[in-house]
């Protein structure tokens, strides 16, 4: 298992909140049987299913996770928030939102080649996704990509211009573009 989510694992039993405990050790629990279900898995996935759908996962479990994944986050709990993030984005993969608060959580983490690695799948999703491309820059520049960042500032650039709603990420991938 990922030392991260080992860590997570100790970290949650220290949640003062009993339901995010619970939530987090039943992600852990799904996420770590993955593997023995693969048999089960690989025939639903070639008929291009999601792996929730395979194991008669709700989606209003999916959103309930979701939420407390933000909850979590919010809270500044990123490493309890990262299980719960990874069960979402892992069992329902055509979510962009669920593959973006797990990347958050790993840049927030200083994973930043696993945060990029999910940021692009939100990307590949949803190409137009603003915050996904300023923060796989940041992730890029982190891990001395400086042109491949410098591109994705650019894409930052080219979604936020003239949309007021996301002034910030044009002017922060202008200083970013800068200071490169």
């Amino acid at each position: 298992m990922n030392p991260l989510l080992i860590e997570a694992r100790s970290a949650a039993a220290h949640l003062p909140d009993a339901l995010s405990r619970d939530q987090v050790q039943h992600a852990l629990s799904q996420l770590e049987n993955l593997p023995n279900c693969a048999s089960k898995l690989m025939s639903a996935l070639e008929q291009n299913q999601t792996i929730a759908a395979c194991l008669d996962i709700p989606n209003t479990e999916l959103e309930n996770t979701y939420e407390r994944t933000c909850a979590l986050f919010r809270e500044g709990e990123f490493l309890s928030a990262l299980p719960l993030a990874l069960y979402c984005s892992t069992f329902q993969t055509t979510e962009p939102r669920y593959a973006f608060i797990a990347a958050s959580c790993l840049q927030r983490l200083r994973a930043p080649a696993e945060a990029a690695h999910l940021y692009k799948t939100v990307l590949q999703l949803d190409e137009t996704h603003i915050a996904a491309a300023y923060r796989l820059g940041e992730c890029l520049l982190e891990l001395d990509d400086k042109e491949s960042a410098s591109q994705l500032f650019e894409w930052t650039l080219t979604l936020s211009r003239g949309n007021f709603a996301h002034r910030e990420f044009q002017d922060w991938a202008m200083q970013r573009l800068a200071a490169i």
